[in-house]
């Protein structure tokens, strides 16, 4: 038995003829005749009375079509499962996330592991690119983008999201500059120093600016654009100070010095991933939004895993 037979089966008992079914699928009427003939061969009892007019359904044969019609629907439930389930697989996402928030590797999730996501699934045609969280966030609404790692808690109006990490800060300086000798820096030292600007002027530069205003003053922004390379150039140079994440600390680098914030004056970002509603994002989105959550030790209601 095959799941064809079936369907002439059925085809036929809907047409009340071999000829009509046969019509309706572009078969001969042979075709259908014989596949009905094998399967009442092989279930033992007759499907059909046949007349010259056409055919009707012997008893059994009613019980028989209730049977096949369920048998069809569940293959086609099956079909639409593995379509489903493939399409999981394959297709172009778009991932961003926000400037200086990803360390390259190490952590719970780095740059490395999303190239072990590409690797994990090579037909997903994963497409990342950097900026600032406002930009990250308009890319989802305007479809360049599915998932975006951004700083502070997206609008809930536009944007689902669950946070996954908290972002702090070491104050990178030249190793010749006059705080270079302080154990820790509090935001009072900072009057007159010009601060390299961060990626999100939004969030960031609000908490930097609130910060200083604490101690009476509004604090000195280079007028540069963002970069990490122009970052590393601007401190080097003795310009001033650079607010750098962590995880950037770690790497040594000739000529600068990473100070912490004293406790009293040390502050963190949150880390969101945003998406757009979740029951629209297509499969290999939400597949990358899993992926990502659970590197990072969240479930995607928001708990730990």
């Amino acid at each position: 038995m095959d799941i064809r037979q079936l369907e002439y089966f059925v085809q036929a008992a809907e047409a009340g003829s071999f000829s009509a079914a046969a019509k309706k699928v572009y078969v001969t009427q042979q075709a259908i005749s014989a596949a009905v003939s094998s399967l009442e061969h092989e279930l033992g009892l007759p499907l059909f009375d046949r007349h010259p007019s056409g055919v009707s359904l012997t008893d059994f044969g009613s019980r028989a079509l209730d049977a096949a019609e369920r048998i069809i629907g569940q293959v086609g439930d099956l079909k639409l499962t593995a379509l489903q389930y493939k399409s999981a697989w394959e297709g172009v996402v778009g991932f961003a996330y926000a400037s200086a928030a990803i360390p390259s590797t190490g952590g719970s999730f780095s740059l490395r592991s999303l190239q072990e996501f590409k690797n994990e699934y090579p037909n997903v045609d994963l497409r990342v690119f950097e900026s600032s969280s406002d930009a990250c966030l308009a890319a989802i609404e305007h479809g360049t983008a599915d998932v975006a790692l951004v700083a502070g808690r997206p609008d809930a109006k536009y944007f689902e999201s669950i946070k996954v990490a908290d972002a702090r800060f070491k104050v990178a300086m030249s190793v010749s500059h006059p705080l270079a000798d302080k154990e820790s820096i509090h935001f009072s030292d900072l009057k007159g120093v010009p601060i390299f600007p961060p990626p999100d002027l939004n969030l960031t530069v609000r908490l930097l600016t609130a910060a200083c205003e604490r101690y009476g003053f509004r604090p000195t922004y280079a007028m540069m654009p963002f970069s990490v390379e122009n970052a590393y150039d601007f401190v080097k140079r003795g310009e001033g100070v650079n607010f750098t994440p962590v995880h950037l600390a770690l790497n040594e680098t000739e000529g600068i010095v990473y100070k912490p914030l004293a406790d009293e004056d040390d502050f963190s970002l949150s880390l969101y991933l945003a998406y757009g509603e979740a029951g629209k994002i297509k499969p290999a989105a939400r597949l990358l939004r899993s992926y990502i959550a659970s590197c990072c030790g969240v479930s995607l209601d928001g708990g730990a895993v």
